[in-house]
């Protein structure tokens, strides 16, 4: 069997290998554009725009990716939260679903996704690439699957992504871009 890591590892959106929680089901493309308003007692989550998004690798590898909802806080327990700010840092997340359409000319295992071609950015220009390990700190469930993660054509894979930034960073882009295909962008509202 040839095993080609898809750069478009559709990886959606950013955290911890699913646990098994819904993560391998049959998913239904969500075709709103907007995402939902946080249900947490923390800062409520920002909407983000052009929610449901289609990637092509160019040569077969296609997939349907939502970003649902970004988070600006609440993603760590309250002792950790404040020990990353007296760094001057804090934690943000986006939560993200790939939906795998097709595979490339040439691949006999399934497409794999992670949270590597996902990054952040603000209007200053500051770019922030997602977590590079796993964290049990993370209170954010389902997580999106961090590691390259067998996903047959048909099948989703949905969760959070984390990522660290600056504690008065303000960000206002979200992109997947796996340096083959093209580049999706969603813009943050407040």
């Amino acid at each position: 069997m040839t095993r080609r890591t898809l750069p478009l590892v559709l990886v959606l959106l950013v955290l911890v290998a699913c646990q098994g929680q819904g993560d391998g089901g049959q998913e239904a493309s969500d075709t709103t554009g907007n995402v939902a308003p946080a249900t947490t007692t923390r800062a409520p989550d920002a909407k983000v725009r052009e929610g449901t998004q289609k990637y092509d690798d160019g040569t077969g590898g296609t997939a349907n990716i939502t970003v649902f909802r970004y988070r600006d806080a609440g993603l760590l327990p309250a002792y950790a939260a404040s020990e990353w700010k007296r760094e001057g840092k804090r934690t943000v997340g986006i939560e993200v679903r790939t939906c795998v359409t097709g595979k490339p000319a040439g691949l006999e295992d399934e497409v794999t996704v992670s949270w590597a071609p996902w990054s952040i950015s603000d209007a200053a220009g500051g770019n922030y690439e997602a977590f590079s390990a796993q964290s049990d700190l993370l209170v954010v469930q389902p997580l999106y699957p961090q590691n390259d993660r067998p996903t047959p054509v048909g099948t989703c894979r949905r969760g959070w992504i984390a990522f660290d930034v600056g504690h008065n960073t303000r960000p206002t882009v979200i992109e997947y871009a796996p340096g083959i295909g093209n580049v999706l962008k969603w813009r943050i509202r407040r």
